[in-house]
């Protein structure tokens, strides 16, 4: 039962930090990634009975996170991992436009191409009609990174046609914003929540590894009861 409640409140903490990921919830989470290594080194060094299981949990998390956050890793070997692949999708979906207050409506066009009026998807050509006579100065336009959405086939295109459409609401002269800085949570701090806790679930996975193997080779090598007197040296 302790085990399940545990598990239940650490599942609930990773929800909620990547919900809500800022800096103070990135550095929570990266804090408590070094903490749960620092006890692995510490259990394999002063635990005998369990050192072979806290050294693998050391030997993983440490190993992933340096692959992401190590100097030369973090540029060249993160963005090829399926986690960073698996987190940048699961941002998008997750992320909203945190517009400033005095935003009347906000128009926002993704890195996959979809276009969104005050949250809600719409295509390009029904931004003028959805726009109405809203005030230019109290509409607030954005768009994701196009030096990576470039690398997606066909949204140049989308984004010619998302363009053209302010251009016909006369929006096209509006004062734009890189959407990192609208949407929330940052991609910056929710790839350090998510690495973070991914860190020390890997960590926990070799642990449990490695006592599943080691119970399997303490099997392999029992001898049965009704087995010869010399069996145990013939094994």
């Amino acid at each position: 039962m302790a085990n399940l409640l545990t598990s239940i409140a650490f599942v609930a903490l990773v929800i909620g930090a990547a919900r809500n990921a800022d800096w103070f919830w990135a550095s929570v989470a990266f804090t408590f990634a070094v903490v749960s290594i620092a006890i692995a080194f510490a259990g394999a060094i002063c635990d005998r009975h369990r050192r072979r299981y806290w050294t693998v949990f050391f030997v993983f998390g440490f190993c992933y996170l340096t692959l992401v956050f190590g100097p030369w890793f973090s540029s060249n070997t993160r963005p090829k991992l399926l986690s960073s692949v698996a987190i940048a999708r699961l941002h998008r979906s997750v992320s909203r436009l945190r517009a400033p207050e005095a935003a009347a409506a906000t128009v926002y066009l993704a890195s996959d191409g979809k276009v969104y009026v005050n949250a809600e998807e719409i295509e390009p050509a029904e931004i003028a009609d959805r726009l109405g006579n809203t005030p230019r100065e109290s509409v607030y336009v954005y768009e994701d990174d196009p030096t990576e959405a470039f690398q997606r086939p066909g949204y140049q295109e989308r984004r010619g046609e998302y363009w053209d459409a302010l251009g016909k609401a006369k929006y096209h002269s509006q004062l734009t914003a890189d959407s990192a800085t609208a949407l929330f949570p940052r991609r910056e701090d929710f790839e350090v929540v998510c690495h973070s806790f991914i860190g020390s679930i890997c960590g926990l996975f070799g642990y449990w590894l490695a006592r599943c193997l080691h119970r399997k080779s303490n099997k392999v090598g029992e001898v049965p009861e009704n087995a010869p007197a010399n069996a145990a040296t013939i094994l």
